[in-house]
This record gives structure tokens, C-alpha cells and sequence, in this order.
């Protein structure tokens, strides 16, 4: 398949929204030709995999809002992983004292799972334990134990 082909397929499953779709872009980037052959030239297709990876995680965890639920398209889902990137990076190098505020308020309105918050963290973060701290600090502080410690159980393993 070309790779427009790939990105119309994939944009296809991604509006289509259901179990059967996203179980098909699960198998489509577990097979190892397509990550190496098709997937290395288009940045977009890392952020996908990246989505992939986190919806794993959350349907292992029985997770029914997961990462795929409110994007329709490939680009959508590199605005997302991006956008949140951006706010975590603010965070970590305390770019500006609302980054906490807008980080949070953007992973409450995209419905982020605890899941989906930890694994970018990991993938995107130099100081991974420092910003996961601040934001169960900043969890802590809204009376959002639960959310807090739910991120303390997830990142228990991010040792830097």
C-alpha cells in the first residue's frame, strides 16, 4: 500500500470510532514491515504509534475513554500528543506559572486517561518524575486525590 494509501486508511479507521476499527489500527502498527518500511518517513505516523501504545495500555486496563475516542483524524491525534507535549515541557522548564493551570485543564477537557498522561510523560519529558509530581501536586491542591494517586500508582516505575 502507498503511504497516502496508509494515511487515508488510517484517517478512515480513526473517524470510524469502533472497536473493530481500532483494533484493526492496533494490528496494522504491531506488524513490524509496516513500523519499518512505512511508518519511519512521516512524523505523523510516530505520534499515531505513540497513540497505538497508550490505547493498548488503557483497553489492558479496562479503560472505556481511551486516546482514540475524540480524534477523527491523524493530524488531530498529532495536535493532541503535541499540544500536551508543549504544556508538560512548559511545565518542566517553568516556562510560565500557568502551565500547571492550562496542562490540567487540556487533559480534563481532552478526557485523558491517567494512562494516556504517564505515557507521554515518559515519552516526552527529560525530568519525567519532577513534572508527574507537580502535576499530582496541582491534582492534590483541586481535591483530586483520587487523580493524584492514580498518577503516583501509574508513574511508580519513572525513576528520572
Amino acid at each position: 500500500m502507498a503511504k497516502k494509501d496508509y494515511v487515508r486508511y488510517i484517517n478512515s479507521l480513526l473517524n470510524e470510532n469502533t472497536e473493530q476499527s481500532k483494533q484493526e489500527l492496533s494490528d496494522l502498527f504491531a506488524d513490524e514491515e509496516f513500523r519499518k518500511n512505512d511508518m519511519l518517513e512521516d512524523t505523523r505516523m510516530g505520534y499515531m504509534y505513540i497513540a497505538i501504545c497508550i490505547y493498548r495500555e488503557e483497553k489492558a486496563a479496562h479503560i472505556e475513554e481511551n486516546i482514540l475516542m475524540n480524534v477523527d483524524s491523524l493530524g488531530e491525534i498529532c495536535d493532541l500528543i503535541c499540544d500536551i507535549k508543549f504544556l508538560l515541557w512548559r511545565i518542566e522548564f517553568q516556562i510560565e506559572s500557568k502551565a500547571l493551570t492550562q496542562a490540567v485543564n487540556r487533559i480534563e477537557e481532552e478526557k485523558l486517561s491517567v494512562i494516556a498522561v504517564e505515557y507521554i510523560i515518559r515519552t516526552a519529558c527529560f525530568d519525567k518524575k519532577n513534572v508527574l509530581l507537580k502535576l499530582c501536586e496541582y491534582y492534590i491542591r483541586l481535591n483530586k486525590e483520587d487523580i493524584a494517586f492514580e498518577m503516583l500508582k501509574y508513574g511508580k516505575d519513572i525513576n528520572r
